[in-house]
């Protein structure tokens, strides 16, 4: 196994390539699921293969805005073992003292669309280094496809609607599927007041002090470095139509939505 220790000088054999050297960059679809194991197999390779056994470092972006350098493989595995639903960008790096280089970055945004890897690759083989990169981590577009955002609407009966079952469902959503993030809330009245920025604690509050004036109640959670969003919006007067409420979510897995719903349909008994 490679040492990614950037303290020491990276290893060269001395050997000078007498074929020209060129550069090629290339976009490519990467499975997100890969094993550490695999991505450190694929280093090795490189490194023994193409790039007289130079060093590797690897950096790591995570969602909630740390910055991991110098990754060995050992923190690289931890990282995908206790950190997995944070990681965002991966950067890898080696090069040589005649020249030779290899750059990738990997991205691990659950929403991005197109191609989520990139390498850039300066060698006299660069076409066979470029292939072995895609054996070994790089997948067919076509299954790497975003899910729709998912809507769904539904009746609800304001004389049985309870803040408390609301409250206990958006602690239940956030600790089970949604990173612990803490819900966001807005509330309407019909006497035209309206309340931004709630916390699960203030509208516990504000809610029954406004019972029967409700016009619109909603809450919801974002991820702000991916996008990610789920809102739940509850119409409680509704122009010309029964009250009614509606659910959208842009999680990027489509397992994760239906898990959502379902929980929706159980705890308000629907």
């Amino acid at each position: 196994m490679y040492d990614s220790n950037p303290y020491m000088p990276m290893r060269s054999s001395g050997y000078t390539y007498s074929k020209p050297t060129f550069t090629l960059s290339d976009y490519f679809f990467f499975d997100t699921n890969v094993a550490p194991d695999m991505l450190v197999m694929l280093l090795n390779r490189l490194s023994h293969t193409y790039l007289n056994k130079a060093w590797f470092r690897m950096q790591l972006e995570t969602t909630d805005g740390d910055y991991h350098f110098s990754l060995d493989p050992q923190e690289l595995k931890f990282m995908y073992q206790y950190r997995r639903d944070k990681l965002l960008m991966l950067y890898i790096d080696a090069s040589t003292l005649d020249g030779q280089w290899v750059n990738m970055r990997l991205s691990f945004h659950p929403l991005a669309q197109g191609p989520n890897g990139e390498v850039e690759i300066t060698s006299h083989q660069a076409d066979d280094l470029l292939q072995m990169v895609h054996d070994h981590i790089g997948i067919r577009p076509e299954e790497r496809i975003i899910p729709e955002k998912m809507t769904e609407q539904f009746a609800f009966d304001p004389e049985t609607f309870s803040i408390e079952t609301l409250t206990s469902l958006f602690e239940e959503i956030s600790r089970n599927f949604l990173h612990r993030i803490p819900p966001v809330a807005f509330l309407s009245t019909l006497d035209s007041s309206s309340y931004t920025g709630l916390s699960t604690y203030q509208l516990e509050r504000i809610f029954p002090s406004h019972e029967g004036q409700v016009a619109i109640l909603s809450e919801g959670i974002t991820k702000v470095v991916t996008g990610q969003t789920l809102s739940l919006m509850f119409e409680f007067c509704p122009y010309d139509k029964d009250p009614v409420a509606t659910l959208s979510m842009n999680w990027g897995d489509t397992r994760k939505h239906e898990a959502v719903w379902h929980l929706i349909r159980q705890r308000l008994e629907l």
